[in-house]
């Protein structure tokens, strides 16, 4: 009987295990404001693996989009290293590309409310609490590589890029396709207010 109840207590630590878990956001206190010059956003500590050069050439390789704006937020790195002093450099060569360093929550969130596409580089994460707060405030994820349990295809909540060409592909589709974007917003804020939000944590 108790080796019984010990394979019992080990399957259900099991189930419980494999169970996930999701992040949990409050709502959006922001109205989204769209009407504004376009704005494309990275949010992320500037560190190697999270790719800040990638979204540098994003910028550089949609400068021919009149008014669109791409903004960097996030810490500084150090000035140490030569890679950190080239990114630097290269930032400042962008004249669409803006640093604006770190910020509080409350202003992240206020600058997504604005923003019409937010852009993840990273290697790897887990799942970004960034998508989730992009998802409420009608942001559209377009992620390099990040693609948790492949939700942005599964759901339709944003686009998984792959590659850099791909990447650029896909934010100037969002830019100019405002139909598009807005759906991509509408099915994001859903998913978002399911999955996501505190009213749910009891399920």
């Amino acid at each position: 009987q108790t080796n019984d109840q010990g394979r019992l207590l080990a399957q259900n630590y099991g189930r419980q295990a494999d169970a996930v878990i999701p992040n949990f956001h409050p709502d959006a206190p922001e109205q989204p404001d769209k009407s504004g010059p376009p704005t494309v956003v990275w949010i992320a500590n500037l560190k190697l693996w999270k790719r800040p050069d990638v979204f540098v050439r994003l910028a550089q390789a949609l400068r021919d989009l009149t008014g669109v704006r791409f903004l960097m937020l996030g810490e500084a790195p150090p000035a140490d290293s030569g890679w950190a002093r080239e990114l630097m450099q290269s930032m400042e060569a962008t004249p669409n590309l803006q640093f604006l360093g770190r910020q509080s929550t409350a202003e992240v969130n206020r600058i997504l409310a604005r923003a019409s596409v937010f852009v993840n580089t990273s290697v790897h994460e887990g799942f970004p609490n960034t998508f989730v707060q992009a998802w409420l405030r009608d942001a559209v994820v377009v992620s390099l590589d990040v693609n948790p349990d492949r939700v942005l295809d599964s759901q339709q909540v944003g686009i998984h890029a792959e590659t850099e060409t791909g990447l650029a592909k896909a934010v100037r589709h969002l830019l100019i396709d405002e139909a598009v974007r807005a759906d991509y917003a509408r099915r994001a804020r859903a998913y978002a207010q399911t999955t996501h939000s505190v009213r749910n944590i009891g399920k």
